[in-house]
């Protein structure tokens, strides 16, 4: 499990992360990345403001859903699904992204 560890790290270094999390797994063990996502539509969140700061404080960033896959696919990950892990209005939307290792 990674909680709130990739988005302050830029995509090199994230990608790097989850390499060496995927080189310590072994096959068909369950990854659960947890991070509040960036919104696919433009919408108020509080994760907007989170990217800013990742941005100019630790050169990181929020991602997109997408981007999580993308990132844990080129590591050696099958994305799965997600799961809300915050219901509206409680701070930080959090969000379970499970991805198997290959």
């Amino acid at each position: 499990m990674l909680k709130s560890v990739l988005h302050d790290w830029d995509d090199r270094r994230a990608l790097q992360i989850l390499r060496n999390v995927h080189r310590a797994a072994r096959p068909g063990t369950s990854l659960a990345v947890i991070e509040g996502p960036l919104p696919l539509r433009p919408a108020p969140s509080y994760v907007h403001l989170m990217n800013l700061v990742m941005l100019v404080e630790v050169n990181g960033r929020e991602r997109t859903i997408e981007d999580y896959a993308h990132l844990l696919g080129q590591a050696g990950y099958e994305f799965q699904r997600t799961i809300p892990a915050t219901g509206p209005g409680r701070g930080v939307p959090w969000t379970i992204i499970e991805a198997i290792r290959q």
